[in-house]
């Protein structure tokens, strides 16, 4: 496959917990980078000065809105040469994909909308959600957020100050390993609250996104509950 690489910066980065990072990226030689809400690049560190061997796949986690800058959500092994990168927080050039990819791509407004993710699963949910919003105040909008800690909980003040200017958005983060004296909200997993909620199968397509063990598990449960392969879109990272 033929990449078209673009010199790019890493203009800023923020660390959300130990190996979590919210990343601004810029792109040299554009006054905009375009993109579609669910979309993904390829991150590449080059070697002197040509593409490496290693690239990165990223969700775009910042909504298009037309200038040269994009916000990534990234995961790092401390061993990484990205990991430590990104903990310095200095400006550093490397070079970037096209956007590519077709996650999401809604036909219709006319039925609800979830999305369930876990980890860094929430990037292209945070893309998308803002434009459907503004688009669909009135269709039924589901968020279901998972993490291991409130740290890693990505996005989650933005998140709840949607769900009050929106009526239509329900937002239900969850934690699996928090304590209940630190964390007030719902505790378990993903799956606990999609039974729940969706146990009487009102028409809903779902958008997953995370590993592969909590999509096939997701899958499989929306499917015993009633719903229909095409009601589910996914992205496995």
């Amino acid at each position: 496959m033929s990449i078209n690489w673009n010199p790019a910066t890493i203009a800023a980065s923020e660390s959300l917990a130990d190996t979590l990072f919210q990343v601004s990226i810029e792109v040299a030689g554009r006054s905009s980078f375009d993109y579609d809400p669910g979309q993904y690049v390829i991150l590449n560190i080059p070697d002197q000065g040509k593409p490496s061997e290693k690239p990165y796949y990223f969700s775009i986690a910042s909504a298009p809105d037309g200038s040269d800058t994009f916000e990534l959500l990234i995961r790092t092994d401390k061993q990484d040469p990205l990991h430590h990168i990104l903990q310095s927080g200095e400006r550093t050039e490397l070079l970037i994909s096209d956007a590519a990819g077709s996650f999401y791509r809604p036909e219709s407004f006319d039925r609800g909308q979830c999305f369930i993710c876990i980890g860094t699963g929430i990037a292209p949910f945070r893309s998308m959600l803002s434009l459907w919003l503004n688009k669909n105040v009135a269709c039924e909008t589901c968020l279901i957020q998972g993490a291991r800690s409130f740290r890693e909980l990505a996005f989650y003040d933005e998140f709840s100050r949607l769900s009050e200017a929106y009526p239509a958005f329900d937002y239900h983060p969850v934690l699996s390993n928090e304590s209940p004296e630190a964390w007030k909200g719902e505790h378990g997993r993903v799956h606990d609250i999609y039974r729940q909620k969706f146990a009487k199968r009102p028409p809903t397509d779902f958008y997953l996104c995370g590993s592969k063990e909590m999509i096939t598990q997701t899958t499989n449960e929306l499917q015993s509950m009633g719903y229909a392969l095409s009601d589910i879109h996914l992205q496995q990272y």
